[in-house]
Order: C-alpha cells, then structure tokens, then sequence
C-alpha cells in the first residue's frame, strides 16, 4: 500500500515539475500537495496514507520529517 501511495506522491510532484522537492519535502511543499488533493476529492483516509508514505520515505533514508 506504501509504494502505491508513494507513486501517487512522486507523479504528483513530477507533475509539478517538483521532482527534486520530494526528498526532503518540507512543510510547506506538504500543505500544497495536500490541499490539491482535499480538492480533488480526497478523503481523510487516502490524505493520511499519503502523509504515512512520505514519513516512511523520509524515515527510510534517514531525513527530517516534514510534520
């Protein structure tokens, strides 16, 4: 489940032209991908998968954790 929501994570920011952002994400790059998926028509559970993917990432290669 982490992959999959991780590909979603980096084909956004590759969407964005944003590749080089997704590691170290901050907070700020964070509250946008965030707030263009709410308007998508996300729900909570998908938002929190999507932040846990993150953390995991970060986590994984030893980083600071944007929340």
């Amino acid at each position: 489940m982490q992959a999959a929501t991780w590909r979603r994570v980096v084909t956004w920011l590759i969407a964005h032209d944003a590749a080089d952002l997704g590691l170290t994400m901050d907070l700020s790059k964070l509250e946008v991908v965030t707030m263009e998926w709410l308007i998508a028509g996300a729900y909570f559970i998908p938002t929190c998968s999507m932040w846990c993917a993150i953390e995991d990432r970060h986590r994984m290669f030893r980083l600071r954790q944007p929340l």
